[in-house]
């Protein structure tokens, strides 16, 4: 007889089944995830095209951009300064390199020779200086300086009589072989203790016409016998001057020279 009913399952026979609450609850969490992020691209993105981003301080990708791009350049602008000065160290060690060059050539050289050292060149100004310092003094002491007197030439006046309202002959301030003219004029000499002349600077500048300058020489000394004088005359404007003795009195037994001195 047979029996009627449910056949049986194998014993390995499991009923299929779908996915469990929590596999789905997982899947659901990695999609808002990736939809939070994606509303986050988005919004960076619609930032981007629409907004300044230097002025942008809520969005934190900007941000970093931002600070970036300003370190970059702060980067850069050190390379830079640090290439200038670089240059400059090169350059100083060079200048270095040829003081030390000098301060060696000066210090056990003598200073003829090679004008390749500046202190060499320094050192031959110095004697080319000295030279022409050496040259003026001797040139002031030789020509600066000129005058007439009984030892030399003919003075002015030669123990001889000096008539009142009288010039003495013409004094030439040009200076021999130049289109310089002597500045200072000096007069002195001696007469009889006895007559009391007074004497003045006469001035021209044809050698024709004189101007008779109305100051005279009140100084002398006298030694018993005779009076002493001396008068100067400082920055004259004229070329040729006369010594005239004004219609006081006359000069006798009268000495007078004179000496004239480039100004300075």
């Amino acid at each position: 007889m047979s029996r009627i009913g449910i056949r049986s399952q194998p014993l390995n026979y499991q009923r299929h089944r779908g996915p469990s609450h929590a596999q789905d609850g997982a899947r659901n969490d990695k999609l808002d995830q990736s939809n939070s992020h994606l509303d986050l691209i988005k919004a960076e993105l619609f930032y981007l095209n629409n907004s300044n981003v230097a002025n942008c301080a809520s969005h934190s990708l900007l941000q970093a951009n931002t600070h970036h791009q300003t370190t970059h350049g702060k980067i850069d602008a050190t390379n830079t300064i640090l290439t200038t000065q670089a240059t400059h160290n090169t350059n100083l060690l060079a200048k270095n390199s040829s003081i030390y060059s000098e301060l060696a050539y000066a210090n056990n050289t003598g200073a003829s020779g090679s004008l390749a050292h500046s202190g060499v060149q320094i050192l031959a100004k110095n004697t080319e200086l000295e030279t022409l310092i050496t040259t003026a003094n001797t040139y002031g002491i030789n020509h600066n300086v000129s005058s007439q007197n009984l030892a030399t030439h003919t003075a002015l006046k030669n123990n001889a009589t000096f008539t009142a309202d009288t010039y003495t002959s013409t004094i030439d301030l040009l200076v021999s072989g130049t289109t310089e003219i002597y500045r200072d004029l000096t007069i002195y000499g001696k007469y009889d203790d006895g007559t009391s002349p007074r004497f003045h600077f006469a001035y021209s500048d044809d050698d024709s016409n004189y101007f008779i300058d109305p100051i005279y020489h009140a100084e002398s000394i006298t030694d018993g016998n005779d009076k002493h004088f001396r008068m100067s005359y400082e920055n004259i404007p004229f070329r040729y001057v006369r010594i005239y003795c004004d219609t006081v009195a006359t000069a006798t037994n009268c000495y007078l020279y004179w000496v004239a001195i480039k100004h300075r």
